[in-house]
């Protein structure tokens, strides 16, 4: 192995990596030779042995726990939509978030942003100033299929009409559509 005088290597690492592959590779049958030398002489059992008896024990025996009954598919699945039922908004983020990741949209909210911005909007539509009901929807102003970030900033609660209408549009050219701009 060549140092240098503070004795590192002169090699990067590339090409040390390069180099050793193909010393192994000439060298595959002394290897071999070396390796089963030492299998056959008993060094590994041995060294093996006093590796086990330099180790101290530990004094305190093992305790048997309970195993848990495993649940049925149909358990999780219950336990699981229960959860989902009682954190529709959280459900909400998730799917967002997931659907950001495809994309690979920068930028996140969390469910309690999601319950702030629901304040903010004092409970109606961003559209048609309607009430919002239990089954809004979140919509990114400018669309994640037009490099739209998935930060809260970017969010706005629709009811289901209003976010079908608007769907992957310009938010200028929605307005527009929709009379609020000229």
């Amino acid at each position: 192995m060549r140092t240098n005088k503070s004795g590192r290597l002169s090699d990067c690492k590339e090409c040390r990596s390069v180099y050793m592959a193909a010393w192994r590779a000439a060298n595959f049958e002394k290897i071999k030779e070396a390796a089963d030398a030492r299998v056959a002489s008993g060094r590994m059992r041995d060294s093996a042995r006093k590796y086990r008896e330099s180790k101290p024990r530990c004094p305190k025996p093992k305790v048997e726990r309970e195993a848990r009954p495993r649940k049925t598919p149909e358990q999780r699945a219950a336990i699981k939509s229960a959860w989902r039922k009682a954190n529709p908004e959280s459900v909400k983020a998730s799917k967002n978030r997931n659907r950001a990741k495809r994309r690979t949209a920068p930028g996140s909210h969390t469910a309690a942003e999601i319950r702030l911005l629901f304040d903010r909007q004092r409970g109606c539509c961003a559209v048609c100033r309607g009430a919002l009901p239990k089954d809004y929807h979140e919509d990114h102003i400018v669309p994640l299929s037009k490099g739209g970030s998935n930060d809260i900033l970017n969010i706005q609660l629709l009811c289901g009409h209003c976010n079908r209408k608007k769907s992957a549009m310009d938010p200028i050219s929605f307005m527009q559509r929709e009379g609020f701009l000229l």
